[in-house]
């Protein structure tokens, strides 16, 4: 089973910071997860809220602020990384996993994140081992398509709603991310007999970590993939 570092490692290092990646590259992670969003004039940066108030104590939504006014906000570790400087930071020494998020409206509406996967895809193309994921499955196509990364859909199991596995199914992709207290070995059975891998989101417990592990589950996401892959080694 993978551990990759959800958020690049959130108790490692500020989340989705350059500082988290460099911690990740020096741990035993199998991967780092991050989240990108959009600016308004187009830059893909990556954070995981579009209301930059929690993590930058500033206000307003990425997406609707110019690349110039997010460089303005600092979080704990320093200005909020563009998706160039991220990757770079990382250059290509370990697997990751770009989750493309949804805007948000000023009401707490979500749309589309497709113009997100059209800002990241130019510079996810040619990165090795990259997965781009969303709870947007036209976002994960148009990406994909625009990239070549591999595809993972997000979402949540549903007893006896076989959404998640049919959209996986019929579009090929390759993973499915998915809310680790919702998964059951049924899913992974139904994911694995269509050729996916199956992820869980977001492991934190070594209990619950083996117990993912013994229904046949690809991989987790947690914020400290050392310490959590201890406890599964620990029993």
């Amino acid at each position: 089973m993978r551990y990759i570092a959800h958020r690049s490692g959130a108790a490692l290092a500020a989340e989705n910071s350059l500082a988290a990646v460099a911690a990740a590259l020096t741990s035993e992670a199998d991967g780092i997860e991050f989240d990108v969003r959009a600016t308004a004039d187009g830059v893909p940066v990556v954070i995981h809220d579009d209301d930059v108030a929690r993590t930058t104590g500033g206000t307003g939504l990425v997406s609707r602020m110019p690349l110039r006014a997010v460089r303005l906000l600092s979080t704990a570790a320093g200005p909020i990384p563009t998706l160039e400087e991220f990757l770079a930071a990382a250059g290509g020494r370990i697997p990751m996993v770009a989750e493309l998020k949804m805007p948000r409206t000023p009401d707490g509406g979500v749309v589309p994140a497709v113009p997100v996967a059209e800002a990241a895809a130019p510079l996810l193309r040619g990165v090795p081992d990259v997965t781009v994921s969303s709870f947007d499955l036209d976002a994960v196509l148009r990406a994909r398509e625009l990239s070549g990364a591999t595809a993972a859909l997000t979402g949540y199991c549903v007893p006896g709603d076989h959404w998640l596995a049919d959209r996986v199914r019929a579009h090929g992709l390759d993973e499915c991310h998915v809310e680790q207290g919702t998964l059951d070995a049924s899913f992974v059975e139904e994911l694995h007999a269509c050729g996916a891998a199956v992820l869980a989101w977001t492991v934190e417990d070594g209990t619950r970590a083996a117990q993912l592990a013994a229904m046949g589950v690809d991989g987790i996401f947690c914020d400290d993939p050392d310490a959590v892959r201890a406890a599964v080694a620990g029993g």
